[in-house]
């Protein structure tokens, strides 16, 4: 799924791989940066598929370029279910903040998955917000932020 809005904050920003060391791929990618007065967020939709029916889950695919240490960033995922003929504006519902491990190999994709408390319904939008609390106690990736490479909606096909 595409995450194209940025918060008006703009503490998420899109960002060129190239600015994070990158030689072979080229890309505009979502970051969510490390502001301690802030939460960076970026948002998205996709249309949930006819053949859904189940266990859905949000899997995002992460780049950092930590080479420092063992650290962590606080991640959380939001989502919001939108039938035909109802309202687009619908509240999110906030699945639990995580602490996320990041390499210590710069530029190393790792994944984390959030599984959703809100069920998604065959044929409706389903918006996302992926967020980063960067003054969190348990985010300690300092200075540095986080891609979001990939957002996928992963369930069960029916």
């Amino acid at each position: 799924m595409l995450l194209d809005t940025a918060d008006a904050a703009g503490s998420g920003f899109a960002s060129l791989s190239t600015s994070y060391g990158f030689t072979n791929v080229r890309r505009a990618v979502p970051a969510l940066a490390h502001f301690v007065a802030a939460v960076s967020e970026w948002a998205g939709a996709c249309r949930v598929p006819s053949d859904y029916s189940g266990s859905p889950e949000i899997v995002l695919s992460l780049v950092a370029n930590n080479t420092l240490a063992a650290k962590a960033a606080t991640l959380r995922v939001s989502t919001s279910v939108v039938v035909a003929g109802a309202t687009e504006d619908a509240a999110y519902t906030n699945e639990a903040w995580v602490d996320v491990a990041v390499p210590v190999t710069a530029n190393e994709r790792f994944d984390v998955s959030f599984a959703l408390s809100t069920a998604p319904i065959p044929g409706a939008t389903l918006n996302v917000k992926v967020a980063r609390d960067g003054a969190a106690a348990g985010d300690t990736l300092t200075l540095q932020n986080v891609l979001v490479w990939e957002c996928l909606f992963q369930y069960q096909a029916g």
